[in-house]
């Protein structure tokens, strides 16, 4: 997809994505589950900077307000945590376009103890 972290640290994180025709839907703008994706991937990095290597975390819900179409440039995503509890943490983030607020995400995520079978190894 292309998301990359820029910073990650101290419950904070700055992602971005360029925008590219693989991303568009049917109406030429950038499809709204790639929001979701770079919002997913930059609260993930902010809340793994608050814990030791090798934790896991698992979003259990999400939400998207979405403000406005994008149709080229770099969507940015800078997240925080604003609540961090024994099992559940929520995040929120400001995605932007050109300077643009394009939407604004809160996400909850909790700890989870990895399985070795929790993933498929094949599709």
């Amino acid at each position: 997809m292309g998301i990359k972290i820029i910073e990650a640290k101290d419950g904070a994180s700055l992602a971005c994505i360029q925008v590219q025709h693989g991303l568009m839907n049917p109406a030429n703008t950038v499809h709204g589950g790639v929001a979701s994706s770079l919002a997913d991937a930059a609260m993930g990095q902010a809340l793994k900077s608050l814990y030791p290597p090798g934790t896991s975390i698992s979003t259990v819900e999400l939400k998207i307000n979405s403000l406005r179409a994008v149709k080229t440039g770099v969507m940015e995503c800078r997240a925080r945590v604003v609540h961090q509890g024994r099992r559940f943490m929520i995040l929120e983030a400001d995605i932007t376009n050109e300077d643009h607020l394009i939407a604004k995400a809160t996400f909850t995520f909790t700890l989870t103890s990895p399985s070795a079978d929790a993933m498929p190894t094949d599709c």
